[in-house]
Order: structure tokens, then C-alpha cells, then sequence
């Protein structure tokens, strides 16, 4: 009998040296909005209380943080940048311990009455580059700040090669199948071409073939060849833009539409007015919109394209989600994620409705081409574990559980491997 795989398409395995820092601390801009005047009454505490006694004790400052309502939210940063401070290796055997503690029976993973004999991650690596850096007001923006993508290549294939190293293959509870981070505006033509041909030119869209390589990284890049990356991913608030009007920039995209159309490599865009960004708000969101990539679909009609985070836009309206969700009625490999979103019942509760809306034909479509993701490590800024984030997908009595098989495992073998 065939193994039966539960699949996270969308994680992150990132240490504290690969995301642009900057960048990093953008992620904080909400809730900072969000607690504007919690954190101004909190500072002029902490400063009379400093003021008052001539120091500051963890004591004072945690009940303060507690007093306007932030605690949770600090020491959750601080539980991610524990994450972080580990190597990939380690995250992956924490991960093994933690879900093989909490959910597997003889090791298997039991979401209701489905047992699943492996857990698959996608590791999304992300480009971070630097040419698009704008910080025009510090005195540093200056020197450009490199995060060049082969470190973060280097740092993850070294820790999967940990990760096997502790057993055989079949012995590990996770198989990791890694996605390359792009960003075209980073790199000349012919690096792009020469990249692509490096990574995807023998490549079969066969898990086999990716299994082969699980844990073989030599440690040195320039060995490395197809069927370690099993998709692309890119980051619009990056300064990627789907589909740019300058003729230069253009050709570079179409070369990559045109390589994943014709061999048929998954990729995966973030879809979100949140997360990592150096560009401006307004041409992150220009660029993230699903609507730019209509353009793209319109010319490359059987691209096999997932929208992390279902467009998720916040307390704003959900008007990205209802153009993925248009796009995936109108295109016949168009996916939708829901990583960073399922923090609760509520949205299972939303998730619901949205899959019992329309005709019959929406229902059955739209069920073929959701996708489970997780959002780890970043969704620790909203969780306190992967556990946790598993738990309530695992508990929710909104989703039926042929939906969560269908979701979780089904659906994302077809977008990987077929």
C-alpha cells in the first residue's frame, strides 16, 4: 500500500542571518498601528516609574507589558527568535519530536480516522536580495544590504542532510522538498536562465526523484543539480512584480512562466498585505494583488500557481480572496493556501461558508484546489507552536474530514506532482 502523506505547502526554516532585518522589523507595523495607544500609555509608565525610582526592573517591565495588553505578543517574538537562533537541522528534528508527541499513533500522524505516514514540508526560501531596499532616511542606506539567496540554499540543504543523518530515511517522520526563492529583479537574464537550467533542467515533477536526494547535499553548491527545489517561490513586497511594464524586466518573468508552464514546476507567490517589505506600501500591494496576476494567467492560461495566505488582507475587506477564488474557477492549476489563517474556529467557521457558497461546480472546484499550509516559523508571531497551529486544523468541527484529508493531502499531491 502506498504511503499517504500530510502536506504543510507553505512553512519557512529561516535563522536570524537570512531575512533582510529591516524588513523583518516591518513585520511589526500592524500591530504596532494595532496597539498605538496601548504602547504610548505603557512608555509613560515605564518613564515615571524610571523616573521615579532610578531604575527598571524585568519585574516592573513585564507587568507593565502585561498591564496594556502586549505580553503575549512580546513573548512571542521572542519564542520565534528562539526558533530562529537554531539551525535548520534542529527545526526539523523539534518539529518531528513535537508532532510526534502530540498527534502520531506508531508513528503515524492521525488527523480523525486518516493515518498518515509521513509528513511533507515545502520550505519556502525567499529572495531577499537588496536592490530594492528604500531607507532613504537612515545614514546607512548607502552601502546596499546583501542577503544573497546561496547562504539561505547553503544553511537549509546543510540542515536537511543533519536531519537524515540521525536515522534512515524511512525512519524519519518528514520528508523535505524545499522551494527556490526568485527574485527577478535581482539578476541579469541569462543568471536567471542559468539558474533555472541548474535547478529545474532535468526535472520530472516525480516525488521519487526528489526523494533521491533527500539528505545528499555534499555542502557545496556547485554540485548541486535538479530535483533538490520541487517549486519556485516569489515575494511581491519584496520588490517582485508579477508582470512589469519595462520590456527588460518582462522578458525576465517570461522565461520563468515559460519554464514552469512547460514542465509544469509549481510555484507559489505570497498573496497578503502583511509580511516581509522594502518597498512601499501602495506598490507591495499593487504588486500582491491577484489582479496583477490575471495578467500573467492570460498568457500563461496552465501555470500551476498557489496564492499563499488565500489574500489574506487583515480586518480590510476580502476582496483578494474573492479574485483567487474567480481565478481558480477560470484556470485549471490555480491554488489558494489558507497558512497564517487558521488560528482558531472562527476561521474554519468563514473557511465554511466560503466552501458552501455558489453552484455545485464552485463547491467541487474550489474544494480540489484549497491547500493546508502553516505559515511556520512566521506564524509564531500569532501562535505559540506548530503543535498548536495543527491542533485546531485537527479539532475543527467546520471542516468535514474528507475536507481536511482532501485539503492536507489530496489537493497538494496534485499541485507538487501532477
Amino acid at each position: 500500500m502506498a504511503e499517504r502523506k500530510f502536506y504543510d505547502v507553505h512553512c519557512h526554516v529561516m535563522n536570524l542571518s537570512h531575512p533582510n532585518f529591516v524588513a523583518f522589523m516591518r513585520r511589526f507595523e500592524p500591530m504596532v498601528k494595532e496597539n498605538k495607544l496601548k504602547i504610548y500609555l505603557g512608555g509613560n509608565l515605564l518613564f515615571f516609574s524610571y523616573f521615579l525610582f532610578s531604575t527598571l526592573s524585568p519585574r516592573v517591565f513585564n507587568w507593565v507589558l502585561k498591564r496594556i495588553g502586549v505580553k503575549g505578543m512580546v513573548d512571542r517574538v521572542k519564542n520565534l527568535l528562539v526558533i530562529m537562533e537554531h539551525d535548520a537541522g534542529s527545526v526539523f528534528s523539534l518539529l518531528e519530536q513535537e508532532v510526534g508527541r502530540e498527534f502520531t499513533n506508531g508513528r503515524k500522524l492521525i488527523i480523525g480516522s486518516y493515518n498518515y505516514d509521513k509528513i511533507v514540508l515545502t520550505p519556502l526560501m525567499m529572495d531577499f536580495g537588496y536592490k530594492n531596499m528604500t531607507n532613504p532616511h537612515l545614514y546607512y542606506n548607502s552601502i546596499p544590504v546583501q542577503k544573497p539567496i546561496v547562504e539561505q540554499v547553503q544553511d537549509l540543504f546543510n540542515g536537511i542532510k543533519t536531519y537524515y543523518a540521525l536515522g534512515h530515511r524511512e525512519e524519519r517522520l518528514i520528508e523535505i522538498y524545499p522551494f527556490l526563492g526568485i527574485n527577478t529583479a535581482n539578476y541579469e537574464l541569462a543568471k536567471i536562465e542559468k539558474m533555472l537550467e541548474k535547478y529545474f533542467g532535468a526535472y520530472r515533477g516525480k516525488a521519487v526523484d526528489f526523494q533521491k536526494n533527500l539528505g545528499k547535499f555534499t555542502g557545496n553548491i556547485d554540485e548541486m543539480g535538479s530535483n533538490f527545489f520541487s517549486g519556485i517561490k516569489v515575494y511581491p513586497p519584496l520588490g517582485f512584480d508579477p508582470w512589469p511594464e519595462e520590456r527588460e524586466e518582462r522578458k525576465k518573468v517570461e522565461l520563468i512562466y515559460d519554464f514552469c508552464t512547460a514542465r509544469g514546476i509549481p510555484l507559489t507567490t505570497h498573496c497578503s498585505n502583511g509580511g516581509y517589505r522594502i518597498i512601499d506600501s501602495g506598490t507591495a500591494d499593487l504588486y500582491t494583488s491577484p489582479a496583477r496576476w490575471e495578467r500573467v494567467l492570460k498568457r500563461y492560461p496552465r501555470l500551476k500557481l498557489n496564492f499563499g495566505h488565500l489574500g489574506n488582507q487583515g480586518k480590510r475587506r476580502d476582496q483578494w480572496e474573492k479574485e483567487i477564488l474567480a481565478l481558480i474557477m477560470k484556470y485549471p492549476h490555480v491554488y489558494g493556501d489558507f497558512s497564517c489563517r487558521g488560528f482558531d474556529n472562527r476561521y474554519y467557521q468563514s473557511l465554511k461558508q466560503v466552501l458552501n457558497q455558489g453552484d455545485e461546480e464552485f463547491k467541487k472546484r474550489v474544494r480540489q484546489h484549497i491547500l493546508f499550509g502553516s505559515d511556520f516559523t512566521i506564524n509564531l508571531f500569532w501562535t505559540d507552536s506548530y503543535h498548536n497551529y495543527i491542533k485546531i486544523f485537527q479539532d475543527t468541527p467546520y471542516l468535514t474530514e474528507e475536507e481536511k484529508h482532501t485539503f492536507a493531502s489530496v489537493n497538494p499531491e496534485n499541485f507538487l506532482f501532477n
